[in-house]
């Protein structure tokens, strides 16, 4: 549980700007307004995919999740193809992120650093690859919202509307010029913003990116859609020593990795589920004295834990505690 604990305490603040922000909310495309505005949200969100590859941008953030704001400066480069971000917060404690698709590295206020490898090459939260839209539809609604201005420039709104209550709702500014994201919004299921991201100045190094086709997702790109129910699991969420009996309605594995010896007191197990938009991480360490036994929130962050089978078991994401807690009470050591 430490493991857990510590990352979210570093992250709180720093890490979830960069997997809501960084990680796939961004995009690229050489539109003009007009063109824009006629676009449709498919269209919006597959020109979001690109900016990793394509956008080099710097600029001021501020982050606000339940009753904390913070202020952070981002940098975003491209370097030989590959991606890297730094993150510096301006206001609390001294607290930086650096971020690659390799992974994490936090800069706690007492100087220590934690490094977490990125779970999929990619952001942890949304699919860095082309968004599978039936999938995404089966639990979502896609809507267009209009317009808006952020940063002082103009933006097309994209609404993703859950159709139950297993998973929250997002907003996105994007760019009308260059198809980055200037705010996101994750709303709860009364449709009330419970953490928001917004540049308050952005200075984008490349305002003509080449123009990106849409297209349905290459073979491969994602597994197919999960068809289990909210009540069972399939044979395929067996990992080694343990296993997931229930999960949510679309939310399949999509990673699990353990240490040399994950059955060893000593040995830790990490197994990440997605519906495609949302994530969660599910920690199985040794038992500790701090672990969690319960739940806690902070902003969107979700996290649940208690002891099973003498391990401490930890799950965390930006789904509602429903959703944790279905995870949390499904998992179950194999059988021998």
């Amino acid at each position: 549980m430490k493991r857990a604990a510590n990352m979210h305490a570093a992250l709180a603040a720093g890490a979830a700007v960069f997997l809501a922000l960084a990680g796939t909310w961004s995009a690229a495309a050489p539109a003009r307004s007009e063109a824009s505005r006629e676009s449709s949200p498919e269209r919006l969100l597959s020109r979001m995919t690109q900016a990793q590859s394509q956008l080099e941008y710097e600029g001021t953030l501020v982050y606000l999740h339940g009753r904390q704001l913070s202020t952070l400066r981002i940098a975003h480069r491209i370097d030989d193809g590959q991606w890297r971000e730094s993150l510096l917060a301006l206001t609390g404690p001294v607290r930086a992120v650096a971020r690659s698709d390799r992974g994490v590295t936090c800069m706690l206020p007492d100087s220590r650093t934690i490094s977490l490898p990125s779970a999929d090459g990619g952001s942890t939260l949304l699919p860095s690859g082309p968004f599978d839209f039936d999938r995404i539809r089966s639990h979502y609604l896609l809507r267009s919202l209009g317009q808006s201005r952020v940063a002082g420039r103009d933006t097309d709104v994209v609404g993703i509307v859950p159709l139950d209550n297993y998973r929250y709702g997002y907003r996105f500014f994007i760019d009308q010029s260059t198809g980055l994201a200037l705010k996101i919004d994750l709303m709860d299921n009364a449709s009330d913003p419970i953490e928001q991201v917004m540049f308050t100045d952005v200075s984008i190094e490349r305002d003509n990116v080449e123009q990106v086709p849409i297209h349905s997702p290459a073979a491969g790109a994602h597994a197919p859609r999960a068809t289990q129910s909210a009540g069972t699991a399939s044979d395929s969420s067996a990992h080694g020593d343990w296993r997931l009996t229930a999960l949510p309605p679309g939310f399949r594995v999509v990673m699990h990795g353990a240490g040399p010896d994950p059955s060893a007191d000593g040995g830790t197990r990490h197994i990440v589920v997605s519906d495609g938009l949302a994530s969660l991480s599910v920690y199985i360490e040794p038992a500790g004295q701090d672990g969690l036994n319960g739940a806690t929130r902070m902003g969107a962050t979700t996290a649940v834990g208690r002891k099973i089978a003498g391990r401490q078991v930890t799950v965390v994401g930006e789904v509602p505690e429903s959703t944790a807690l279905m995870i949390l009470d499904g998992l179950q050591p194999s059988a021998d």
